[in-house]
């Protein structure tokens, strides 16, 4: 039985799905640092940087 070669794409996606782990580990855990410094630079409350937030994701899911 010859030996099979991986195909190209799947290296793709391997490297695209370990991307994502560490960029949505950091996004989710970096918020809690960063919302300080976002109240007080723009003078909002907690509520609608976290408002934000969540639109923003749910806007990411739609697309």
């Amino acid at each position: 039985m010859p030996e099979q070669k991986v195909f190209f794409g799947w290296y793709v996606v391997a490297g695209t799905f370990i991307a994502q782990l560490f960029v949505v580990g950091f996004f989710m855990y970096s918020v809690s640092l960063v919302v300080p410094f976002v109240r007080e630079d723009f003078g909002v409350s907690l509520e609608q940087v976290m408002y934000s937030l969540t639109f923003g994701t749910l806007l990411g899911l739609v697309m």
